[in-house]
């Protein structure tokens, strides 16, 4: 209840399609969220407390960068939501 989150997804150049996926996905799993949606380029460059992914990338993140584990996904987001109280 004391956090204030945003998805920020990171678009694929290859398709024309990949904005409206993800777009649609997100309607679908977290459609209280659609107001909170930003497609970026560069992850390291938002401004927040925390960044969960899944990609090693973003770990220069000026945050906290917390790594997903995209394999494990019920353990993982049950790990972070009990790390994140």
């Amino acid at each position: 209840p004391n956090l204030d989150v945003y998805i920020a997804s990171k678009y694929l150049d290859a398709t024309d399609y990949c904005v409206s996926e993800k777009m649609g996905w997100l309607r679908q799993h977290f459609p209280e969220l659609i107001g909170k949606v930003m497609l970026v380029c560069d992850k390291t460059k938002l401004l927040g407390d925390y960044l969960i992914d899944d990609d090693l990338v973003w770990k220069e993140f000026n945050g906290e960068f917390i790594h997903f584990d995209k394999y494990n996904p019920e353990t993982e987001w049950k790990l972070i939501v009990e790390y994140l109280k």
